[in-house]
């Protein structure tokens, strides 16, 4: 199991984050994230599906709502797109030009 945390102690670094947007605004852009049927996810489950594994989407019962079951052999899959885990491997990442002078995890 892959855990990826970072804990800032905020009062000990003085970091101050500042919202751009009103809470209303902000509430509406997190609401339009996709959380499941992601592109990732969906190449996961086609080759799954492919060599023959039958699975269960996002099963409730279960801690997290894996985003894949394999109940056979009792094994969960957690999707995460390369966006929000910064995945430097691929020659295809693009990162965010916006704010480059903010300090990078």
């Amino acid at each position: 199991m892959f855990i990826n945390a970072q804990v800032v102690n905020l009062q000990q670094h003085s970091i101050i984050m500042a919202d751009v947007h009103t809470k209303e605004i902000r509430s509406y852009n997190m609401s339009c994230i996709k959380g499941k049927n992601t592109k990732p996810e969906m190449l996961v489950r086609r080759f799954l599906h492919a060599r023959n594994f039958r699975y269960l989407l996002h099963d409730k019962k279960l801690s997290g709502k894996p985003d894949i079951v394999l109940l056979k052999f009792k094994t969960i899959f957690f999707v995460q797109g390369s966006f929000w885990h910064e995945d430097t491997t691929s020659n295809t990442t693009r990162f965010l030009r916006s704010n480059g002078s903010f300090p990078a995890s």
